[in-house]
């Protein structure tokens, strides 16, 4: 079949669904999977979840029919519970296993990091792809990205070295540093990606060390990566040097073991112009009346119509047709309410659903954005937390929001989207007390991050200074939390321990904060 993929992934053309369904199990090129796996991705077909599961489970079928089913099934929105994950998991079926794999999610960490634990287990490379998607912050879990940089799979070291990315983990240094040299193409082009999003010396130093010696055809690639780390260095410079000569001179002094590459990376005066540009632009742009977007108020019936052509134009439906944060809710009258609020709470596809929540907000559906919470449908629930913060003060809503942040398994996004609904509902007596309380739980570091910085914004000094502390901590994974908590003792005042070891840091967002913290104390 001649499948127009680039043609159907642009117009999002759901009417492909069954017919890329189709190809997928009929093919056996594992090339043709791939591509139509990708198309599929774009078009959120929740239709395709039925066919692709009854292929998978037919034990019947053959075993690489079941494998390409799975991969479409990990780019299509399913309803599979904890509890079908575990019992494929304990099936003995291989197939089974691998789905379930594929379809963790973070309440059955016990059983990725059984697999993560066994290099040579048959689902190690599967595991290993799916932590590295992102959401697996904790330190336990990127200690087995960094392992994996030594695999003998170069498609597990390309995923490993990706993976990290997200949360920049201080231990994975090295390790990329090393695969610089990697002789796999696309594991040298992953490393320069996440290597371009890490600020510290060590980088610095490892990438020009390798310039020296790299094959002709990587050192444009490499010393496009050095200028941009030498740019991050030279923004933390420049806010030092804005808060005061003492903090510029405490970074520079930092700065000393790079210094002699700092002055042949020649970005400095390029930041500078860059932010001149930029405040000429932006004083320009201050005078200018901006219009603002008007709102509108499309008929009920052709809201339905539009949102309920299940072979419609879906990048349309999603992104260019309504706008939906444009439409005007509040102007409904109760009929076209009640007609809306049925078809969004009913309908089976979990992104109309999605879609459906501002509204729901509007109106204040709390029962339904509460219901929204326990859906199956990772985006649906985030998109009801996100949109709880806009219904009226609501201790209930509060209390069934901690629940909720306090189960096991919680997804690092939704959990700050409902953190930050819980500070709009919580009582200002209390949130203090739960912010501090979810700080000392292992939930991941920019959560933690989040937390911390809703507690500097209350101003809630006796539950801060015993945070100070946590600066001995080290990092987990990275140095974002006690970046956050360097900036709490300048803005309040308060004594940080074991200065020396603070000053070994090697991270330039810290240490920018921490020339500001230490200049203030000067």
């Amino acid at each position: 079949m001649n499948i127009p993929h680039e043609e159907i992934r642009e117009r999002g053309d759901r009417s492909w669904s069954m017919r890329l369904f189709e190809e997928l199990v009929a093919t056996r090129d594992e090339d043709v999977v791939t591509e139509i796996c990708k198309t599929i991705e774009a078009l959120e077909d929740y239709r395709l979840e039925k066919p692709l599961f009854e292929v998978v489970l037919n034990q019947a079928n053959d075993d690489f029919v079941r494998r390409s089913a799975i991969h479409g099934l990990c780019v299509v929105p399913t309803t599979d519970t904890e509890e079908q994950r575990r019992t494929w998991w304990h099936s003995g079926d291989e197939i089974l296993r691998k789905l379930a794999a594929n379809l963790f999610e973070r309440t059955e960490d016990d059983l990725i990091l059984e697999i993560l634990t066994d290099c040579s287990h048959p689902l190690y490379s599967d595991a290993i792809s799916k932590i590295s998607m992102g959401g697996y912050e904790q330190l336990k879990f990127q200690k087995f990205l960094v392992e994996a940089f030594s695999h003998t799979d170069a498609e597990v070291r390309e995923d490993a070295s990706r993976g990290v990315v997200f949360a920049e983990p201080v231990i994975a240094e090295d390790g990329l540093i090393s695969l610089i040299n990697d002789p796999d193409a696309d594991v040298f082009d992953g490393v320069m990606f996440t290597l371009s999003w890490f600020s510290s010396q060590k980088v610095i130093l490892g990438l020009h060390q390798n310039l020296q010696h790299c094959a002709t055809d990587r050192k444009s690639d490499l010393g496009s990566i050095i200028g941009g780390v030498t740019g991050k260095c030279f923004e933390s410079l420049q806010n030092c040097k804005e808060h005061s000569a003492a903090a510029e001179h405490y970074f520079q002094e930092w700065l000393k073991p790079v210094l002699s590459i700092l002055e042949q990376v020649e970005v400095e005066k390029e930041i500078d112009s860059r932010r001149a540009e930029q405040c000429e632009v932006d004083s320009r742009s201050s005078k200018k009346k901006i219009p603002k977007s008007k709102n509108v108020r499309p008929s009920v019936k052709s809201l339905i119509s539009e949102l309920d052509n299940p072979n419609g134009n879906w990048r349309k439906i999603r992104y260019g047709g309504v706008v939906w944060h444009r439409v005007d809710w509040a102007s409904y009258g109760r009929l076209d309410r009640k007609r809306l609020t049925d078809f969004f709470a009913n309908h089976l596809d979990p992104t109309i659903r999605e879609i459906g929540c501002p509204a729901l907000a509007v109106w204040n559906e709390a029962d339904l954005l509460l219901q929204f919470l326990n859906a199956t449908s990772f985006s649906l629930r985030r998109s009801a937390a996100y949109n709880l913060k806009d219904l009226g003060t609501d201790e209930k809503i509060a209390e069934i929001l901690w629940q909720q942040l306090l189960k096991p398994g919680v997804e690092v996004s939704y959990a700050r989207e409902m953190l930050d609904s819980l500070e709009k509902h919580e009582r200002q007596s209390t949130l203090a007390e739960k912010l501090l309380a979810y700080i000392e739980m292992d939930r991941g570091e920019s959560l933690r991050t989040s937390a911390l910085r809703k507690l500097v914004c209350l101003g809630a000094e006796p539950y801060l200074k015993p945070l100070v502390k946590l600066l001995k901590e080290e990092p987990s994974p990275s140095w974002m939390f006690h970046t956050e908590l360097i900036e709490m003792c300048a803005e309040f005042k308060f004594d940080a321990p074991n200065i020396s070891f603070l000053k070994t840091i090697d991270d330039f967002d810290f240490q920018a904060a921490f020339c500001i913290y230490l200049a203030e104390r000067s």
